[in-house]
């Protein structure tokens, strides 16, 4: 449909939380959520999407770190062996 949209000359204004229509656009308008607002162009939109991504998959892992930390915690104590620190750094 974007593609067709952008093919007949019709201009689009999108309001999504997609990155991957952002290959529709030559602009982008981000919200902050607290007021605060930022326009840019999107010179690359693919590059882009590619890049929100890595940051997605990023986020994930990192927020399955305190599972981890916490059942390697749990083997050592089963296991009877000291703790491993692991560093948020």
């Amino acid at each position: 449909m974007y593609t067709y949209a952008k093919k007949i000359g019709i201009t689009l204004l999108t309001v999504t939380h997609r990155p991957t229509l952002w290959k529709y656009h030559t602009h982008l308008l981000q919200f902050d959520g607290q007021g605060g607002w930022a326009f840019s162009q999107l010179d690359n939109a693919e590059q882009r999407e590619s890049l929100k991504d890595e940051k997605t998959k990023l986020e994930a892992q990192i927020s399955a770190l305190p599972d981890v930390k916490q059942r390697l915690a749990e083997l050592c104590a089963l296991l009877g062996e000291a703790s491993v620190h692991v560093s948020n750094h």
